[in-house]
């Protein structure tokens, strides 16, 4: 006994259709409308099996891809039926048939003309053959119309035309009115798989019951014979070209090629308003470009123009072509030509906008090849802090520009590259130096990090100029020296002071308490005199101290400097000194020399310590000891020279002789002040010191100082 399953309740909204639904599940009948009863002559459908009444019918795949087919009726004869099948996602197959006989009064109509037309003629539903003409049959070489009907249209056309022509049927029958194609090359194939050249074109004739494209076609065969013999081929250049060519005549669109039509699809090609498919900017560009090669006689220049399509939307193309005629700035007639670009142009424009991010960033972006280290792009920041233009950064390796990424050696950036991948989406920081196209160098702070861009390694490279950051960073390490080295020096002064003020005195105080229990004369004599070199001393020490505050706090003071004078007041000055009268001086001055303008407080400073040192640190086993002094003077810069045949100086002090407060030979008697002040005056005045010396030789000293010839304060 077999259970009858009950008729799912979706399926009786198919009770009033126009044609036989029958629903199967496991390959039984579960649901069958009236005229599916009414076609097979059975009431009871319900429970059977399908293969009963299609013999044929094994397997599901069998009924998918079947089109048309023969069913069994109870009486025992057979019906021919247009056949369809579709899986529900309940998970039955739904059926859907009607006898060939039973056609629309429209398509009837259709089919009545392609009977006695000439020309052949193909009637297509569902994508399958249901009905061709005798013209039809001998142009594929078939003699009758079963060995072809219930074929896919799509199997007797060629391979390179199928994906177009399945689109134009498709559009056909989901188009919600009659429409028709513009004629269209195809090839067909025939019966002995001979290939047949023709063009054709579909018209949609659609009824409330059936959706039919009929196929009209009018054999080339002999028309590309002819083409062949008769190069070159403009018939075939024109079906196949990359680009639309399309005949403007009175301003409709009398012919085009297939590319353009596929390019306005859905809009039929022909008998359109050219001017309407372009938006009005670019109306108005094309027609001024029309204007201009009407007096010059030139072809259309190529330019970028915007189709406006139904449903908003715009395709961008370059346009050019031959205006053939213009009447009252209308274009009348014209042969146009058109490329479709707009994938490039949505490119061009991403790249424009992410190009107008990367320039205007303040930082240096570069785009480096993981792999080759070699530079992809560059932003106009990176340009301009560089020298380079932007076509001689690209391709150029990282090490042009990174100091620290030898060119020499690629392997240091693959460790960099492999090191970078490794932080997966962090950002590496580091510091480095760029190399500008001068070959000047700049400190950055430089942002490494790693994309994957179509398969390729991708290194991104921020870098920002940190050269004022450096500059503060060196100003505020000079400063912080600068006032460890003068709190340095004040704790040292300050004790050398309190050490030095009292020593002399404490001596004064003990040769008076001598003075007074002496009672023989000359005793008293030696002891006064004593006292008196001890207040020379002192005296001298405060001047030491006072010349040095000064040298620190006074204003400069730039005036001409008469040098022969100066060095003779500054010799006068040091006569006082043990033994001065046995050293002799002498001054030599170039004759090309230009006028010394300096600080002539500061300099008699300078010159002061390094004379008294000449003659406190004489050679006394020499004959005769002289001073030595040279000025050559030029326009930024004077030199003056002042060398001894004195001591000279152990090469162990030579370091220290500029030192606050250091005494370098068991002679000195100073404070250790001299040439340290030389050091501040020169200083002060923006010039050096520098000192040369061998032991029982001599010593010269060189004083490098600018020449403020403008003078002033």
């Amino acid at each position: 006994m077999t259970l009858i399953s009950p008729t799912p309740p979706y399926f009786t909204d198919y009770d009033q259709a126009t044609e036989a639904v029958v629903a199967l599940e496991a390959h039984r009948v579960v649901y069958a409308n009236a005229l599916a009863k009414a076609y097979l002559g059975a009431e009871a459908l319900l429970g059977t099996a399908w293969h009963y009444w299609m013999p044929t019918a094994r397997s599901t795949a069998f009924l998918l891809a079947l089109k048309r087919g023969l069913l069994r009726q109870k009486q025992g004869a057979w019906l021919q039926v247009y056949f369809h099948c579709e899986p529900t996602p309940e998970g039955f197959l739904l059926l859907r048939f009607e006898p060939m006989t039973h056609i629309p009064p429209a398509i009837q109509q259709q089919i009545q003309k392609a009977d006695v037309a000439q020309h052949p003629v193909f009637g297509i539903r569902y994508g399958v053959i249901q009905y061709l003409n005798e013209a039809a049959l001998k142009l594929l070489c078939y003699s009758h119309e079963l060995e072809i009907m219930g074929c896919a249209w799509r199997e007797i056309v060629h391979p390179q035309g199928r994906s177009m022509t399945q689109l134009h049927l498709e559009a056909l029958q989901n188009y919600p009115e009659n429409a028709e194609t513009t004629p269209q090359h195809i090839a067909l194939i025939g019966k002995t798989q001979v290939l047949v050249h023709a063009s054709y074109q579909a018209a949609s004739v659609l009824t409330p019951l059936q959706r039919w494209v009929f196929v009209s076609c009018q054999d080339l065969s002999e028309q590309l014979e002819q083409l062949q013999e008769a190069p070159p081929p403009l018939h075939y250049l024109h079906q196949h070209a990359p680009i639309g060519i399309l005949h403007v005549a009175q301003g409709y669109i009398k012919s085009s090629n297939p590319y353009f039509d596929q390019l306005i699809f859905p809009l039929p090609g022909t008998g359109q308003l050219f001017l309407d498919l372009l938006c009005p900017e670019s109306q108005q560009n094309l027609l001024q470009h029309c204007q201009e090669i009407k007096q010059t006689g030139q072809a259309i220049p190529v330019h970028l123009a915007r189709l406006c399509l139904p449903q908003g939307d715009v395709k961008y193309v370059e346009l050019s072509g031959v205006c053939l005629e213009m009447q009252e700035e209308h274009l009348s007639e014209a042969l146009i030509f058109m490329r479709d670009v707009s994938q490039r142009h949505a490119s061009e424009q991403n790249l424009s906008r992410f190009r107008k991010v990367m320039d205007n960033i303040g930082e240096m972006l570069l785009v480096i090849d993981g792999e080759t280290g070699r530079i992809l792009d560059a932003n106009a920041t990176a340009c301009q802090v560089l020298g380079y233009l932007h076509e001689e950064l690209l391709d150029q390796p990282i090490g042009l520009i990174e100091v620290s990424y030898p060119i020499q050696s690629p392997e240091q950036w693959q460790q960099e590259v492999a090191h970078i991948k490794r932080l997966n989406n962090f950002i590496w920081v580091v510091d480095g130096i760029h190399r500008r196209k001068d070959d000047s160098r700049l400190p950055t702070e430089i942002s490494l990090k790693h994309e994957k861009f179509n398969d390729q390694d991708l290194i991104i490279m921020v870098s920002r100029d940190v050269s004022e950051r450096h500059e503060s960073e060196a100003k505020l390490n000079r400063t912080l020296q600068s006032l460890k080295s003068r709190n340095f020096e004040l704790d040292n002064f300050v004790y050398k002071v309190s050490h030095d003020l009292r020593a002399p005195l404490a001596s004064i105080i003990g040769l008076l308490e001598l003075a007074r229990e002496e009672n023989e004369q000359p005793g008293i004599a030696q002891y006064l005199k004593m006292i008196t070199e001890s207040a020379q001393n002192l005296d001298k020490f405060i001047r030491t101290i006072l010349a040095y505050s000064q040298s620190l706090n006074k204003k400069l003071h730039y005036q001409t400097i008469d040098f022969a004078e100066l060095v003779q007041r500054v010799v006068n000055d040091l006569q006082y000194l043990p033994y001065a009268t046995r050293i002799r001086v002498e001054l030599i001055e170039d004759p090309q020399s230009l006028p010394l303008y300096s600080d002539v407080f500061r300099l008699e400073i300078a010159l002061r310590s390094v004379i008294a040192n000449s003659i406190q640190y004489q050679d006394f086993n020499k004959n005769e000891s002289h001073i030595r002094i040279q000025l050559r003077v030029h326009s930024e810069q004077a030199h003056i020279t002042i060398t001894d045949n004195g001591l000279g100086i152990d090469p162990a002090h030579l370091p220290k002789v500029t030192d606050m407060f250091y005494r370098g030979n068991e002679r000195s008697k100073g404070a250790g002040l001299g040439l340290y002040l030389s050091g501040v005056a020169l200083e002060k005045l923006g010039g050096t010191l520098h000192i040369e010396s061998k032991l029982f030789e001599g010593t010269r000293v060189s004083v490098y100082l600018p020449n403020h010839a403008s003078g002033g304060i």
